[in-house]
């Protein structure tokens, strides 16, 4: 009996020994495993914005009246940040299209851009970074310059590539939060380009030519924070201003664009978006075709709809 206890406790410390041995070899693998598997790149920050606004009415037999429409609004914003060191490269792709109908004048345009933004930015202390920027901007479709008589056809008066900007800019960017950034460049080249000749001429470019330059100094404003919960706002004021045509404030060209968004639930947003512009290079088109005198340009959009983050 004394042996046969002593043969099943040799077993079982025999047992408990490889069991030892094996989870001892176990957690080695393990913590080998867990320090060759590569660690997530914290460096880049990436993500986007996709909205959508839609709205319909019908009518039939309607006694107080009206018109029959439906109109759909698209915009999906991306970005991509890399911050290493003192280094910090931004980029921003937007693109938006938008439109509309009535039965009375059929299907326009509402909203069209495709616009690229990318800055590199190496710190020069806590709040400046010696900078430079780029910033390419088109559209995606035909636009028109339509008459209040019916009998008279749209003009086309832009389309993809006709105009497309091309700026490329070098200064400071100040940057004393999170929230705000100022670029300062005293050398920036806008190039405004169009695919076809024809349409030079409403852009200030000289005939038989579809590339026109100038060179200048740029101011860059960009605020951007949550106001109050779950409403985000947004302001952008963009100045230039070209050293061989400079006389006056009216030489100065400016775009200023304001986005307010309110998120109702998690996907359902309330946007308002207003962008005020002007170019004195960008002649007015008449009904006849016929160029007018430059004049403000201003463009507003309110909408609800659905909107996802990622």
């Amino acid at each position: 009996m004394h042996q046969i206890l002593s043969y099943q406790l040799q077993y079982k410390i025999n047992i408990m020994k490889r069991t030892s041995t094996l989870l001892f070899a176990l957690a080695l693998g393990i913590s080998s495993i867990a320090q060759t598997t590569p660690k997530k790149d914290t460096t880049w920050n990436t993500g986007g914005l996709f909205a959508l606004t839609i709205s319909q009415s019908n009518f039939t037999n309607w006694a107080a009246g009206g018109e029959n429409s439906y109109s759909a609004n698209g915009k999906l914003g991306l970005f991509a940040n890399h911050t290493k060191e003192k280094s910090i490269w931004e980029n921003n792709l937007d693109l938006a299209y938008g439109i509309s109908n009535q039965s009375n004048v059929g299907l326009r345009k509402t909203d069209d851009l495709a616009e690229l933004n990318s800055k590199y930015g190496f710190k020069a202390n806590d709040k400046w970074y010696y900078s430079v920027v780029f910033n390419s901007k088109t559209q995606f479709d035909k636009g028109y310059q339509y008459s209040n008589i019916d009998s008279i056809e749209p003009l086309v008066i832009s389309r993809a590539f006709a105009p497309m900007y091309l700026n490329l800019a070098i200064g400071m960017d100040y940057k004393p939060n999170k929230y705000t950034s100022l670029f300062l460049s005293p050398l920036n080249t806008k190039n405004i380009y169009v695919y076809d000749e024809k349409f030079g001429e409403r852009y200030s470019i000289d005939s038989a030519m579809n590339l026109r330059t100038d060179v200048g100094a740029l101011v860059n404003f960009k605020y951007e924070r949550e106001v109050l919960e779950n409403i985000n706002f947004l302001t952008k004021l963009n100045l230039f201003a070209n050293y061989l045509d400079l006389k006056g404030v009216d030489d100065v060209d400016l775009s200023w664009e304001v986005l307010v968004t309110m998120n109702v639930f998690k996907v359902l947003s309330v946007n308002l978006n207003t962008h005020l512009i002007w170019d004195k290079d960008v002649k007015t088109v008449n009904t006849d075709g016929t160029l007018g005198d430059a004049k403000v340009q201003f463009k507003e959009i309110f909408g609800a709809g659905i909107a996802y983050k990622f």
